[in-house]
């Protein structure tokens, strides 16, 4: 399962795959990137991107959230109100240890 979405990881998931194999890509990749088809072809492996969850993962999650089951208070790295957007958005585009963004009104 390839979740990082930087340039070579596709084709490090496939090298790395047993013959056979399944490579999920969850990753989002946002620069050009070069995959070697002859290796995923060689040891015949599914590929398989994803990138949209499904309705009822969507409930289940809101349901666990709901019913305090997740705690998420880890994931919130920063809370900032709507002045503040374009910013944030100027600095997301560089690497740093942000995982989620939480806008409030």
């Amino acid at each position: 399962i390839e979740c990082v979405g930087l340039p070579g990881l596709i084709q490090h998931a496939a090298d790395v795959a047993p013959v056979d194999g399944i490579v999920t890509v969850a990753g989002v990749c946002m620069a050009p990137d070069q995959v070697v088809p002859f290796t995923m072809m060689a040891k015949e492996l599914d590929v398989r991107f994803a990138f949209y969850y499904t309705r009822p993962e969507f409930d289940a999650v809101i349901d666990l959230l709901a019913r305090g089951r997740v705690d998420v208070e880890p994931l919130v790295t920063d809370e900032i109100g709507l002045d503040q957007l374009p910013d944030t958005f100027e600095a997301l585009k560089r690497p740093s240890e942000q995982c989620k963004v939480l806008i409030t009104p």
